[in-house]
């Protein structure tokens, strides 16, 4: 799915319920129930939907992996991962408008939280802030830290991602932009 990011849940339910594999472009969905929705349509139909995040499959990450398992980076018990980016200012784009996916976790902080659970597992708990701006209700900035790691070694990891600066003054109501 490579849709509007508000859209990702419904096209790939519906895709589901017309027998299709889905691989859905991230964010998977906007909240945890649409999540399990299309999880749930997943296993009821027996098909295969996956979030599209392409950094767990480049070159680098597929080495770490390596390295870890033939032992050569030894235990790993912290991981430290920032995702920062300068942003396209328009403040009612979808980079900066929650409601079409836009702000710091869902577009670009989970680009170092799903890097820490790609190599440490799913969390057993997440402590997250964000910054939000003041025009849009959007996060600019977001810093989570998470642990202890479901493989219950104590692991830990802290990742930030946001974009630079905050928006923008909203425009006037019927003024150009």
């Amino acid at each position: 799915m490579a849709s509007p990011h508000p859209e990702h849940a419904a096209n790939a339910e519906l895709a589901l319920q017309h027998g299709k594999h889905v691989l859905v472009e991230k964010p998977f969905a906007l909240t945890g129930v649409e999540a399990r929705r299309i999880r749930d349509v997943a296993r009821s139909t027996g098909l295969f939907a996956m979030e599209a995040m392409r950094t767990r499959f480049m070159p680098h990450t597929v080495r770490i992996h390596e390295l870890i398992a033939e032992g050569a980076l030894g235990d790993i018990r912290a991981l430290i991962a920032d995702h920062h980016q300068k942003l396209n200012p328009d403040p009612v784009g979808r980079l900066w408008n929650p409601a079409l996916g836009g702000g710091a976790l869902l577009d670009l902080g989970i680009y170092p939280v799903s890097f820490a659970s790609d190599f440490l597992g799913t969390p057993e708990e997440i402590m997250a802030a964000s910054i939000m701006t003041p025009t849009t209700g959007a996060g600019v900035g977001a810093g989570a830290g998470a642990g202890p790691w479901a493989a219950g070694e104590g692991e830990v990891a802290s990742a930030t991602g946001g974009g630079a600066g905050a928006a923008p003054p909203r425009p006037a109501a019927g003024s150009p932009r």
